[in-house]
């Protein structure tokens, strides 16, 4: 007999971060916006941020960052689902992206039909007003951009 789970999603403060962070490369800080918790049958499970993206073409643009799936909970779609759901919520008035360089996020992805790629390689160079060093951004990893298909 097989038990039904109960996912939910919170939105949630910053503070929560603090139990996420080891889990991310991106640990020392984490960006404004929004902040969601997803958990299962009460036990806590994953955490994202949707903040504000500049870009000079784009318009309206959010992104999905601080993604974090406890280790026991990965590798069964869950990561996907969660951003989906986040994704949803902003989509009818934004453009939604979340950019990786997980490869295994990055192959899910690109096989979820709500997802489309918009760029995906290597980042060549850093950009002028990076806030951080090479280790604490994209620079010279290969990543993939997705965009939220409503």
């Amino acid at each position: 007999r097989s038990e039904e789970l109960q996912f939910k999603i919170t939105k949630v403060s910053i503070s929560s971060w603090q139990h996420y962070r080891k889990y991310h490369y991106l640990n020392e800080s984490c960006p404004g916006g929004h902040y969601y918790e997803l958990t299962l049958n009460d036990k806590r499970v994953g955490f994202c941020s949707i903040r504000h993206m500049p870009h000079p073409q784009v318009k309206n643009l959010l992104t999905i960052s601080r993604i974090v799936v406890l280790p026991e909970f990965q590798g069964f779609n869950i990561g996907i689902k969660f951003i989906s759901f986040i994704a949803k919520i902003y989509s009818e008035n934004k453009r939604v992206r979340i950019t990786t360089s997980l490869k295994p996020f990055i192959i899910a992805l690109n096989k979820n039909k709500k997802w489309k790629c918009v760029r995906y390689g290597r980042v060549g160079k850093r950009g002028k007003n990076s806030m951080f060093g090479t280790s604490q951004n994209s620079y010279n990893r290969i990543t993939g951009t997705f965009e939220f298909i409503k």
